[in-house]
C-alpha cells in the first residue's frame, strides 16, 4: 500500500472547480493510487497519462485527466509516498505548478 499525502491547496482547488463529477474522478484516482500504487491508475478510463514535468530537478509529475477542457493533477513522488499538490484546468495549472 502506498502512502498518500493530500495538500490543502489540492483540496481547495477541487472545491474551487465546483464540479462533482471531477471530484468523484479525483477520489477514484486517490483510492486506486493508495491501494495499488501510482501506475495502476493508468487502467482507469479517465486517466490519459502520467508524465514528468520538464525543467524541474525534483520528481514532479502531472496526471492528465479526460474530463472537460483537459484537467491536470500535479504530484510529487518521494520515498515516503505520493504528494498530491495541485489540480485544475490545463490553462491555469502550468502557471501555478510546482
Amino acid at each position: 500500500m502506498t502512502e498518500i499525502f493530500v495538500f490543502n491547496a489540492f483540496k481547495r482547488d477541487i472545491r474551487k472547480l465546483k464540479d462533482k463529477k471531477y471530484e468523484l474522478i479525483v477520489k477514484k484516482i486517490l483510492l486506486e493510487a493508495k491501494t495499488n500504487g501510482l501506475y495502476s491508475i493508468l487502467k482507469l478510463p479517465e486517466v490519459v497519462d502520467i508524465k514528468k514535468i520538464q525543467g524541474h530537478s525534483e520528481d514532479y509529475y502531472r496526471i492528465r485527466i479526460k474530463h472537460g477542457v483537459g484537467h491536470r493533477i500535479g504530484i510529487e513522488l518521494t520515498d515516503e509516498g505520493i504528494y498530491f499538490l495541485k489540480t485544475g484546468k490545463r490553462k491555469d495549472f502550468y502557471r501555478r505548478f510546482p
